[in-house]
């Protein structure tokens, strides 16, 4: 993997990174609702319960739960980064590269859609290192490690 080799570990670090990040923005404490407004969303959002599955929760419920699970998926995504990184032969790290780079790509293009600046930069530095292993790596000898 050679060269390749930094990028893809620095990608892994920048997923940990997203979560640690993630997480302490999540149990952060929130602004109050700056009008009328908002007040008004909120309250609903925490108050209003919506059965799925015969599960009450609530819209607050189901951010908190996704938050949460995005900081995990991050921080896990990177862990499996740094251990095929590692820990893994020449194959498995190629393949998981390009799954990496995939992913980062996708979670991009959903940032710029749906998101705000922090993981549009986050993915967006993720999938530029995953990028720069998967064109250095395509450059490397065959067999070089």
């Amino acid at each position: 993997m050679g060269k390749s080799s930094f990028w893809f570990k620095l990608g892994a670090w920048a997923f940990i990174v997203t979560a640690g990040l993630h997480l302490f923005g999540h149990f952060q404490e929130k602004a109050p609702p700056s009008n009328e407004a908002q007040r008004q969303l909120h309250a609903l959002m925490e108050s209003e319960k919506l059965v799925v599955g015969g599960i009450e929760r609530s819209t607050w419920d189901f951010l908190n739960g996704f938050s949460l699970t995005f900081a995990v998926f991050s921080l896990f995504t990177g862990l499996v980064g740094l251990a095929v990184a590692y820990r893994g032969d020449a194959a498995l790290r190629r393949s998981t590269l390009i799954l990496q780079c995939a992913l980062a790509g996708i979670l991009l293009a959903l940032s710029l859609r749906y998101f705000i600046q922090p993981p549009i930069i986050s993915f967006g530095f993720i999938f530029a290192c995953y990028l720069m292993a998967l064109v250095l790596d395509r450059r490397a000898p065959a067999g070089a490690d």
